[in-house]
């Protein structure tokens, strides 16, 4: 599907952090919180990783308003740090997500510091393709 990849702007925040925090909350390893527990604190973990990390979307090239997904990383030296990508539903299945991922990555080692039950499902296959492995303690600097 034509796209193209761009940075966000302060402004689409609210594109990244909505699907990303509703996403990850109907993930088991959200099910023992409340709602005012896990909006309240991962929204701030969320907040804190979006103000340094780097956020591009991809979008339709047509109108750069219309976004169809969005990934959130670091990049470091030697890997790269995935902490969400996300492609619309009706959108998925169209290789955005992959080109969101190459595009954040440029072929390096990747690290995802979150996961959902869909990334641990269905999408395992994908990650073991790739070479993604998952570390939430990269968010406290530690790197295996």
């Amino acid at each position: 599907m034509r796209h193209v990849i761009r940075p966000a702007l302060p402004e689409h925040l609210g594109f990244v952090v909505k699907p990303w925090l509703q996403e990850l909350r109907r993930s088991s390893t959200t099910r023992y919180l409340t709602d005012r527990v896990f909006f309240q604190e991962h929204g701030h973990v969320v907040n804190n990783l979006l103000a340094t990390c780097r956020v591009d979307l991809a979008c339709d090239p047509d109108d750069e308003s219309h976004f169809y997904g969005f990934v959130a990383y670091a990049q470091g030296e030697h890997e790269c740090v995935v902490h969400w990508l996300y492609v619309k539903s009706a959108f998925r299945q169209l290789g955005i997500g992959r080109a969101l991922y190459e595009h954040a990555t440029h072929g390096a080692r990747a690290i995802a510091s979150h996961v959902n039950d869909f990334v641990m499902g269905p999408l395992r296959s994908t990650w073991e393709k790739y070479g993604l492995t998952y570390n939430p303690y990269v968010l406290r600097g530690a790197h295996a």
